[in-house]
């Protein structure tokens, strides 16, 4: 039977409450999720994609929303060091845990880790994160700006979407509406850290005139004090175990897998979209990249024009278009 002391992680995907800070509007929020998505849910807003119903709904990325749940935590659990692992807040965000502020967020393309541990409490928990109108954390960016800087207002019906690093055509563009959406993406879980944690997994791969492939799968850890991390690399059925020696701070390790017989990676209309999967496993933690086996070229050989700009995948030339 696992004990409450043995639990590495809790999951907090789910229910949550997303609440305007002016306590006019509240729903049900699935997370990973957005506001949008749950007000729609709820009956309160029309579905901005039909008609002109994208102006009416843009009074919802006007406001700040609260996005909130509780969990609880026996007392045995709060042993040990924990963060919280949040995989893209959009964007502009502070994270309460129990009303204390562990992390200020501004970028909706990185996965933040702050900690937790001071924070958490035996029994019941709430977890709030408040997420601020791009819209008017835009405008603030502008105004902070020793000179105005422009947008593209052909596509962006919403001012100001180039302060921020979040997806530019959540500001409209020429083929999507503009509603500037809010929202907590990808996984958020409360981990423990034991030895270390994943911080993230990057692949290089080498393609030989043989036919055959090297893979080179980049694990780097980050752990608060030295120790001896068994890791596990996995391609397929072929699964080996490294046991490393970890330092405080960063560190890196790389395994090399040699595929004799890949299965190519083609785009579409030119042959099969083959895809690996690649897992680093750690007794907590799994991260898995899933990848096509290919090699593109850029083709830039002179002509009667100057030079070309041609694109040559897996050695064979291919019209891109799109």
């Amino acid at each position: 039977m696992t004990q409450a002391s043995d639990i590495m992680s809790i999951d907090l995907s789910g229910t949550w409450t997303a609440t305007s800070t002016d306590a006019v509007h509240t729903a049900p929020m699935r997370v990973p999720g957005d506001v949008h998505s749950a007000l729609i849910a709820a009956g309160l807003i029309p579905d901005p994609y039909a008609g002109r119903n994208e102006r009416d709904v843009r009074w919802v990325a006007e406001k700040h929303w609260a996005i909130e749940r509780k969990f609880d935590l026996p007392p045995e659990m709060l042993e040990g060091d924990w963060y919280l692992d949040l995989g893209s807040i959009d964007t502009v965000a502070s994270v309460y845990l129990n009303g204390v502020l562990v992390l200020d967020a501004d970028n909706c393309f990185r996965r933040y880790r702050p900690a937790a541990t001071e924070a958490l409490k035996a029994g019941e928990n709430t977890l709030k994160v408040l997420i601020h109108s791009s819209i008017a954390a835009g405008a603030r960016r502008q105004a902070e700006q020793p000179f105005f800087i422009p947008w593209s207002t052909d596509n962006s019906p919403i001012a100001n979407g180039n302060m921020l690093r979040k997806p530019q055509c959540h500001f409209g563009w020429d083929w999507n509406i503009a509603m500037a959406p809010l929202g907590i993406y990808g996984e958020i879980v409360l981990r423990r850290l034991e030895v270390a944690r994943i911080e993230h997994v990057t692949t290089r791969q080498f393609h030989h005139a043989d036919g055959t492939v090297d893979l080179y799968v980049t694990a780097t850890f980050h752990a608060e004090e030295p120790g001896i991390l068994p890791v596990h690399f996995a391609l397929g059925e072929e699964r080996i175990r490294l046991d490393i020696g970890i330092v405080a701070g960063e560190t890196q390790l790389t395994h090399m897998f040699s595929i004799d017989k890949p299965a190519l990676w083609w785009p579409a209309g030119h042959g099969e979209q083959a895809i690996y999967a690649v897992r680093v496993e750690t007794p907590t933690e799994t991260v898995v990249r899933r990848i096509g086996l290919r090699r593109v070229e850029l083709i830039t050989d002179k002509d009667e024009a100057g030079s070309r700009f041609a694109l040559k995948v897996n050695g064979r030339e291919i019209f891109c278009r799109g």
